[in-house]
């Protein structure tokens, strides 16, 4: 069984991505249409989510506008920028891995087992 309630996965390539994401965040959670709906939700919910934000490599983006300003949730930010550790309380470097290596450690970050 999961540790998470939900789990969302924001592709982060662009301001355009990330909007779209946190808009799907909301319209599935029934909370909206709208970016800022979506940061609302993860804002105020007393569930347990997590939100990957993939591909977070372009510099030029200022990821502190879309992350939730909350005590509570979880965060995994995936880049080939090391300059993004500024986001993280921890941070890990990770070489390149094998498609079964990384998909485990997804896993286990996410707390479940491969199926």
């Amino acid at each position: 069984m999961s540790h998470y309630l939900d789990v969302f996965f924001i592709d982060t390539s662009t301001i355009a991505t990330i909007d779209t994401g946190l808009k799907n965040i909301a319209v599935v959670k029934d909370s909206g249409d709208s970016q800022q709906d979506g940061l609302l939700w993860l804002t105020s919910s007393v569930e347990e989510w997590l939100v990957v934000f993939d591909n977070a490599d372009d510099p030029s983006i200022n990821l502190n506008e879309f992350i939730p300003q909350c005590d509570h949730g979880n965060i995994i930010i995936t880049s080939r920028n090391p300059g993004l550790c500024v986001y993280a309380g921890l941070h890990s470097l990770v070489s390149d891995m094998e498609v079964e290596a990384a998909v485990a450690l997804l896993f286990k970050s996410a707390a479940q087992e491969a199926t």
